[in-house]
């Protein structure tokens, strides 16, 4: 009776193995090289940061109100073209948690209140991290940019987010 309990399980094993080795290599031999997902619609808008200094940057921002959009984010876009991003919005203000996991472009990632004021900023994200990236304070706007936007364009806390 054990050599058959034994017997059937090592059948089953096998028979998982020979499967998944079958699909792995039928989907290989279909020429399919990945999944596509469906990428929810956004909303685009233009806004402005303000520095203190009185310097304007414009960017094209994509607008992520939905539960959805927020949780798909910038994730498997390959580019982003200049100034360009990704605005997150929320009712009111709380302590937000971003991670990079399936978004391969780095970020600077801005933090701002309900008045607009940049109050924490993580410049240069590490793509496809799982790593949490904190707001620190009570965030109800945040804004992903390329990496470098913050340094290159000078971009320091206390900026001010416009929208048009």
């Amino acid at each position: 009776m054990r050599m058959n309990k034994f017997k059937s399980v090592i059948c089953i094993f096998v028979s998982l193995f020979v499967l998944q080795f079958l699909v792995t290599h039928t989907v290989r031999a279909s020429g399919i090289s990945s999944i596509s997902i469906e990428r929810p619609k956004f909303e685009q808008r233009h806004i402005t940061i303000l520095t203190p200094e009185g310097v304007h940057h414009k960017y094209k921002v994509e607008v992520a109100l939905t539960s959805d959009q927020k949780a798909f984010g910038l994730m498997f876009q390959r580019t982003l073209p200049d100034n360009t991003g990704m605005l997150f919005v929320w009712d009111r203000p709380a302590l937000r948690n971003f991670w990079m996991r399936n978004t391969y472009v780095s970020l600077d990632i801005l933090f701002f209140d309900p008045d607009g004021l940049l109050l924490h900023l993580e410049e240069g994200t590490t793509p496809l991290s799982d790593k949490q990236i904190p707001s620190l304070f009570p965030a109800q706007y945040v804004l992903e940019i390329k990496a470098g936007d913050v340094q290159s364009k000078n971009i320091p806390i206390g900026s001010q987010i416009l929208f048009e």
